[in-house]
């Protein structure tokens, strides 16, 4: 008997194979006849002149049509299911495999390959009825999940071939011959479903040592056609250009699934519901068809199924039945989403315990964009050799889909998370359940950057697995460990300035915080802080305020005055009444932290420096410009020396200064500063950071002042659409920008412009929270601008730090943090400036990172 093995070439003419969606049912009626195999429909030749009443219910031939003797004969056939009254049909995958399976009288083969219930078989049934409209064809069914269902259904093909079993002496005489008979036939089509076990056809490097690839016909006027959930069998049994993929429905073809199964008409004030109950089942067929069944068993309307599907557990006791036809029942069959993924799962788990490991870590993560470094920390006690061949063979099984050519990042199907979790729920005591949550939960730890390290725009990669495994912090009974790894996450966001995405973080890990170490514990004042500083960056100032008086006044109780803590949130206060407009507040707080600081720390120290450039910028909004002057020169000096010149607190200070001459109208030197801001800015952050647009922003200002009004123009409109973007519509800066270009429209007489415009900003701030100010706006009629000498400053100036980034809540990683980002929006940790102590601060605080990491 031939083998097949696994370094053989593909047969000619072979293409690719897939699984079936979930086995299809065989009927509980017999054929009249040769046949006695239970739940088999055989069609005799030659055909009755009564058509027999389970032929009638197989082909949709009315119970009281006949068929005369004179008619043409059909050639032999045997297709075990009858047609499918609910089958949709999908064009383009209908097209794809009749250019590969064309009526032709030569030997074509393709293959239909791809997850469980993505309705493989169902594509090869409609094929297999089509090709039966010609008399001719014979059409032939095996099931070729095992040698069992294989020997069977070449049996049945036997008889209805006349080939008598009794002449045979043994089971590979029988298969051979019918083999042969097959081959003879002028045309015919043979359909092997469900080969999933590619092993027993000589695939694999456990293949059988007797392949019943040696039983597959072949020759002129045949088609073969395969459907398999191993994508192995592309480039094995069949070549790697004949396959198609099957993976969900377009939008319409959900629909319209779901119509029919669900018997009922879906009218346009339902399709809304309707398309987001498909897009939730990811538009996988038979997902849609267990739950159109049950729409039509419960009589359910689709808003009230939709409402029931979005309880993850409720969606999987409904997805758990077996898909249920009406006309057709098949008893004994499980052929539901959950019990076909589970078949596939136990195949997989047969050949590789490693894969098994690695795809049930995985469904505790993100399933979108799963880099390759999770897939290796997953597997991690196994070899490279065996965590590649794991990940082959979830490719293989569709569990996991490549989103690029490299192999460096896949994606899951959510609904194959979902059954696996679901599945793991239901075992006795749930301890797999708890040990790949805390697997999962634990590889995203060890993995997710150190945001204040050199690779911290890596953190992107795993930000939404980390925002995931979060989700199973009480499971897991790692909230501590959540809660740091939600800080880690706030960190990278604070840095990008996505403050909204922020907000979120840090709600969800003070909450986890204030509950577990109580409300005055040195982390959740942490969290506290940040949130403050998050509230201030979105100009809900109100808000920022009473988060940071609460935090100052804990740690005043708890620090004393003194403590460097206290006076950093101390600090803090006096930026937010800046913004607010209670200078003579802030300029009192300031003085007060710039003293202490300066007797304890000294003149040169960062937190010093830091103090004396608040206060500059308390003096810079009360409009005392030549004070203001003074202290930020005397800070730049300071920063240039103990940061470096492209350190970002050294950029904001020279874009500050730029400000400060424009306002005192020195434009030419303000202009030297800004451009000099702006390049480091664009340089070093970014085109589109904050600071690097409110550089540019002062710019276009300037140029303004200098009366460049069509310069001033392409500058601003460029900042606000980079604001738009980066800040919101609604964030003050974005506002500011914006009665900017009204001033240019309406200098320019483009008072359409400028009138749409000034709608914009009045919606904006009539739908601006409660609480939020930006006392940084003009005050002065719009156009007067263009002939400003001074006066209030035009641009928010958002003084750093209102956000600490520490690695660790204490003294050291407070002071490492303050270097690394003495402003919010601070990318500092691609940054280098020359001089030690910056540089030891941060390898002090990447150490701090490191020893967190450990101890968690």
């Amino acid at each position: 008997m031939a083998v097949v093995g696994q370094s053989r070439a593909p047969a000619p003419g072979l293409a690719p194979g897939e699984a079936s969606g979930g086995h299809k049912a065989r009927s509980s009626t017999s054929s009249a006849g040769h046949s006695n195999e239970p739940g088999v429909i055989v069609i005799l030749p030659p055909m009755p002149p009564e058509v027999p009443l389970p032929l009638r219910i197989f082909h949709n031939i009315p119970s009281s049509t006949t068929i005369s003797s004179s008619t043409v004969q059909p050639q032999p056939c045997a297709i075990p299911h009858p047609q499918n009254d609910d089958f949709v049909r999908r064009p383009d995958l209908v097209e794809q495999l009749d250019t590969l399976l064309p009526t032709t009288s030569e030997f074509n083969s393709a293959a239909l390959w791809g997850l469980g219930g993505s309705g493989k078989s169902q594509l090869a049934l409609d094929y297999a009825y089509r090709r039966r409209q010609d008399p001719e064809c014979s059409i032939f069914w095996v099931h070729a999940d095992n040698e069992t269902t294989f020997v069977r259904d070449y049996q049945i093909i036997a008889r209805e071939l006349g080939i008598e079993l009794g002449s045979f002496g043994n089971i590979e005489d029988v298969l051979l011959a019918v083999r042969d008979r097959i081959e003879a036939l002028p045309s015919w089509v043979l359909i092997l479903d469900s080969a999933d076990q590619l092993s027993v056809y000589g695939v694999g490097p456990v293949a059988k040592a007797h392949s019943l690839f040696n039983y597959i016909p072949r020759g002129r006027g045949g088609t073969l056609l395969w459907t398999s959930r191993d994508g192995n069998i592309v480039g094995t049994l069949v070549n790697p250009y004949r396959g198609v993929e099957v993976k969900g429905m377009t939008l319409n073809e959900a629909v319209r699934l779901l119509e029919l199964t669900s018997q009922r008409s879906i009218h346009s004030a339902e399709h809304s519901a309707a398309t987001v109950l498909v897009d939730n089942l990811q538009r996988l067929p038979l997902a849609i068809s267990q739950v159109g069944a049950y729409i039509q068993r419960r009589q359910r309307s689709i808003s009230r199924v939709v409402f029931k599907l979005s309880n993850e557990s409720s969606r999987w006791r409904i997805l758990k039945e077996p898909e249920a036809r009406r006309q057709f029942p098949r008893p004994g069959v499980l052929s539901g989403v959950l019990q076909t993924w589970n078949v596939s799962m136990r195949r997989l788990r047969s050949e590789s315990e490693v894969a098994y490991r690695i795809l049930h870590i995985l469904a505790f993560t993100d399933g979108q964009r799963i880099r390759f470094g999770i897939i290796a920390a997953a597997g991690i006690d196994f070899s490279q050799d065996d965590v590649a061949d794991a990940l082959q063979r979830l490719v293989d099984f569709s569990f996991l889909r490549p989103l690029d050519t490299d192999g460096n990042c896949y994606e899951m199907h959510i609904l194959v998370q979902e059954a696996i979790r679901y599945g793991l729920r239901q075992g006795h005591d749930r301890q797999d359940e708890l040990y790949f949550s805390n697997m999962a939960l634990q590889t995203i730890i060890n993995l997710f950057p150190d945001p204040f390290g050199d690779s911290w725009f890596e953190c992107e990669n795993y930000l939404t697995h980390a925002m995931c495994v979060s989700e199973w912090a009480e499971l897991c009974q790692k909230e501590v460990e959540v809660s740091d790894l939600l800080q880690d996450v706030s960190s990278y966001l604070i840095c990008s300035c996505r403050w909204k995405e922020a907000e979120l973080v840090l709600t969800r890990a003070y909450t986890l915080r204030s509950r577990l170490l109580g409300g005055m514990h040195a982390k959740t004042l942490d969290s506290m802080e940040r949130l403050a500083g998050v509230y201030y960056e979105q100009g809900i100032y109100g808000k920022a305020e009473e988060v940071e008086a609460k935090v100052f006044d804990l740690r005043q109780r708890i620090l004393g005055e003194t403590h460097p803590d206290t006076l950093w949130t101390r600090g803090r206060l006096a930026t937010i009444y800046d913004v607010l407009g209670q200078h003579d507040k802030a300029r009192e707080i300031g003085l007060a932290v710039f003293k202490t600081r300066q007797n304890v720390l000294g003149d040169r120290h960062p937190d010093t420096i830091w103090a004396l450039s608040q206060l500059g910028n308390t003096y810079h909004q009360m409009a005392q410009y030549g004070e203001a002057e003074e202290i930020e020169l005397r800070v730049l000096k300071l920063r240039r020396e103990v940061l470096g010149e492209k350190h970002p607190s050294t950029i904001w200070t020279m874009a500050k200064l730029g400000m400060i001459y424009d306002q005192q109208n020195q434009h030419a030197k303000a202009e030297g500063m800004q451009v000099r801001a702006l390049k480091l800015g664009q340089e070093v952050l970014g085109e589109s950071h904050p600071h690097t647009l409110t550089a540019l922003s002062e710019l276009g200002l300037t140029y303004i002042h200098q009366g460049r009004v069509k310069e001033a123009e392409k500058l601003l409109s460029e900042v606000l659409e980079r604001r738009r973007n980066v800040l919101g519509g609604h964030h003050p800066d974005t506002i500011i920008t914006m009665r900017r270009m009204v001033a240019i429209y309406h200098h320019t007489e483009r008072f359409e412009e400028a009138e749409k415009m000034e709608d914009e900003i009045s919606s904006l701030q009539g739908e601006t929270l409660a609480g939020t100010s930006s006392q940084s706006e003009p005050k002065a009629d719009l156009a007067s601008i263009f002939m400003m000498s001074g006066g209030p400053r035009g641009e928010t100036d958002t003084p750093p730090p209102v956000i600490d980034l520490k690695p660790k809540p204490s003294i050291r990683g407070r002071q490492a943090a303050q270097h690394m980002s003495p402003h919010s929006h601070t990318v500092a940790a691609s940054l280098k400036p020359k001089p030690s102590m910056w540089k030891q601060f941060v390898c002090l605080g990447r150490q701090l990172s490191c020893k967190k990491r450990k101890q968690s």
